[in-house]
């Protein structure tokens, strides 16, 4: 039922800018493989970032993080069948065909059944992009008047695929479906910051929002 899982997660980023203007890019690259024969898990992230000084007064950015990953085989996962098998059936004929049912009966499938190529087919695809901007006033050295706006959309694919010889269908007709997801966030804010030291040591922050 098991076998090894390999993970592997690669970054490169580049940072840089100016006294006005800083910037921030990086990418990203994950890879995982379950321990179960068809779960694996793969996902590309992309960000990028930029603030810029306008004036002494006025103070712009920005902030996109994107990603998209696929998830294969969720689902997958035996030991609860096999845990209900008997230690002392067979699950292949001398032939080395699985036997739906080594037991006998009706009740407990093979655990194994789940596990053969095509038997089970899950599949999500997952898109994301988390974008925010802000814009910034210091009207004094102490205080500054801030606004932020932020948008989120994950649009989301799922499907799956259960053959006759699964023991979701125990040898009945093959089943299969499709959904589509679209999650939406979004966020805005204005603040008003107070920020002062008094004797040095003592240090004041209010927020209104």
């Amino acid at each position: 039922i098991f076998k090894n899982g390999l993970r592997t997660n690669h970054q490169l980023g580049l940072s840089g800018g100016t006294a006005q203007t800083k910037y921030a890019i990086s990418a990203g690259y994950f890879d995982e493989t379950g321990v179960f024969p068809g779960l694996s898990f793969h996902r590309f992230s992309f960000k990028v970032s930029v603030d810029q000084q306008l004036g002494k007064i006025f103070k712009v950015g920005i902030s996109s993080l994107n990603s998209v990953s696929r998830t294969n085989g969720e689902g997958i996962n035996p030991v609860s069948q096999a845990l209900l098998s008997s230690p002392l059936t067979v699950p292949y004929d001398a032939a080395g065909n699985l036997i739906p049912f080594p037991g006998g009966g009706s009740l407990i499938y093979n655990p194994l059944a789940n596990l053969v190529p095509g038997a089970v087919v899950q599949n999500r695809t997952r898109y994301n992009t988390f974008t925010t901007a802000y814009a910034e006033a210091q009207f004094t050295p102490h205080l500054k008047y801030r606004f932020n706006g932020g948008v989120e959309l994950t649009p989301e694919t799922y499907g799956d695929f259960y053959g006759s010889t699964t023991f979701q269908n125990l040898s009945g007709p093959s089943t299969a479906r499709n959904s589509n997801y679209d999650y939406r966030n979004f966020t805005l804010e204005n603040l008003i910051v107070y920020e002062n030291t008094f004797a040095e040591n003592h240090h004041v922050t209010g927020t209104g929002v």
